[in-house]
């Protein structure tokens, strides 16, 4: 391919020089998840956008679907919510633990549930997760977020009775502090794979 790059309108009737498939949807949100991979989450986040509005995919109209869908398709209470971007990057996002509490209980009982529920990070064994909480290895799976003083993790975790528990956890505090608010996550989601819920 010969000449100057430059940014402008294609015109129509263009030939093909090739094309390259990505990998299988399941499979990347798999990795994003896992690896909690910003670039995946981007992207995905504008693919939503374009095929919700059925125009290019913007930060903006990506924003607006995401809404939407939460609302309407998974009856989450968007009130007060701003989803900007698809990694969650954006210090202007603003959601509650209800919302997301809301969003795993749809998640859960939707029907690929498994398939969202084994691209989660797993406690002591792979992702994210890898090197934390080897005590309570494999009973948590959960996905981690963590900006400048806000660290979170919001996920499932198996209880004494298998029971599967939904949790939330968002901390805000002083910058600087990410590993002892780790330590407090894992805390609280090893006391969850210890209740028993009474009879």
């Amino acid at each position: 391919v010969y000449g100057r790059v430059t940014f402008a309108s294609a015109p129509g009737k263009l030939s093909s020089l090739g094309q390259h498939a990505s990998k299988p949807l399941a499979e990347m949100i798999t990795e994003m998840l896992k690896k909690s991979d910003n670039v995946i989450a981007g992207a995905l986040f504008k693919k939503i956008g374009q095929l919700y509005n059925r125009q290019p995919g913007t930060w903006e109209n990506s924003s607006y679907a995401v809404a939407q869908i939460l609302a309407r398709h998974a009856g989450v209470n968007t009130a007060g919510m701003r989803v900007l971007d698809g990694s969650g990057l954006s210090p202007d996002n603003l959601t509650t633990p209800a919302q997301m509490m809301q969003v795993l209980d749809f998640a859960y009982h939707h029907s690929t549930s498994e398939q969202f529920i084994s691209a989660l990070p797993i406690a002591g064994v792979d992702g994210t997760l890898k090197h934390r909480m080897y005590n309570i290895a494999r009973k948590v799976r959960a996905k981690t977020g963590t900006i400048s003083g806000v660290v979170s993790l919001a996920g499932y975790a198996v209880s004494a009775q298998k029971e599967q528990l939904a949790f939330v956890i968002m901390i805000n505090g002083s910058k600087g502090m990410g590993w002892s608010y780790k330590a407090i996550e894992d805390k609280i989601a090893t006391a969850l794979t210890k209740y028993n819920r009474p009879s």
